[in-house]
This record gives C-alpha cells, structure tokens and sequence, in this order.
C-alpha cells in the first residue's frame, strides 16, 4: 500500500539530491572552465616562449596591424593585436600572423601603445623558427598583466575541484535517517 510522504521529508529528499548531483556537477564544470583559463593564459603562452628561445631573429616587412575588442562581455577585457608580416629566409618568402606567446592579448592601454609603436614602423624583426622557417613570432617575451588572468582561473578550478569532492563525501556519507525503514515493533 502506497503511503504518501509528508513534505518535509520530500524537502530532506529533495535537497539531498541537489547536494549529491547539483554540487558535482557545479564542481566539474567550474573544474573544467578554470583549467581552460589556466591552459589559456599560462601555459600555452609559457611553452611557446620556451619553445621559441631558440629561434633566430630576422627583418621583415610588417603588412597589416589592427587591434580587435574582445568579442563579447563573456571575454576577459582584453583587446587583440592582430599583425600579418612578411620576411625573407634563404630566398624564399614567408607570411605569418603571430604577434606573441599570448596571442596578441593586451589591455586595452597596453593595446594602443602597441599598435601605435608598429604603425611608426613597417620594418620590424621577427623571430623565426630555424627547424620551420613558417613558423615565425614578433614578441617572445610573457606579460603580467596577461598572465594574472590566470589567477581567476586557477581560483574557479580550486573551487570546482573542492565542490566535487564535497559531492563524493555526499554520495558516500548517506543520510541513515533517510535510510532506515520503520522496523515493525522490533
């Protein structure tokens, strides 16, 4: 026989669910998000400086240069610095895009000093890539300001992370008074 449940004991239920599922999943997704930022602003940017170390200097001829807003306020507020130049190695011409380890990222102060500097000057001298004459750089150096926005991010994975181990604890430590069952007299 079906005997309904009074509703404090479906809140109980219910807000034991929200804990058990709600909170992980938050967790992972914040988990996730953070290690996105973190492998975005530190350390892709830091493994293309370190690779780039190697690479030998070279003049090239500076095409294009723009800076670009961020596209949408779901952004970190940073504007890009969008270049095309070409260069000359061994006789061969070569065209490249990338600014710097950071893909262009500046604020939007930094930004305006950079494109400023540029449009001074069509000769610039890139870095190229010895082992991969395409593959060139502008800028090897790692910025600040841009690798601060690594904190936030290092912040949302902690907190992803701390969430999903409270859902674990949640799973495994269940409620015994939502467990027990009435016993018949004994």
């Amino acid at each position: 026989m079906f005997v309904p449940q009074a509703p404090s004991s479906l809140r109980v239920r219910l807000a034991s669910l929200v804990i058990r599922v709600g909170v992980p999943l938050l967790g992972v997704t914040l988990l996730i998000l953070g290690l996105l930022g973190l492998v975005s602003f530190a350390v892709l940017p830091a493994f293309e400086a370190l690779r780039s170390r190697d690479w030998q200097p070279v003049p090239a001829v500076l095409e294009t240069v723009a800076v670009q807003p961020p596209p949408s306020r779901l952004h970190p507020p940073l504007d890009a610095v969008a270049v095309r130049y070409r260069y000359t190695i061994g006789g061969i011409d070569y065209a490249y895009d990338c600014f710097d380890p950071h893909a262009g990222l500046y604020l939007h102060k930094a930004s305006s000093e950079v494109l400023a500097e540029l449009r001074a000057s069509r000769e610039i001298v890139v870095w190229v890539n010895p082992a991969n004459p395409a593959e060139a750089m502008a800028r090897r150096d790692l910025r600040w300001p841009v690798l601060l926005f690594s904190l936030p991010a290092l912040l949302m994975s902690l907190i992803g992370g701390l969430l999903v181990f409270a859902g674990m604890l949640a799973w495994n430590n269940v409620d015994l008074k939502l467990a027990r069952r009435p016993s018949g007299g004994h």
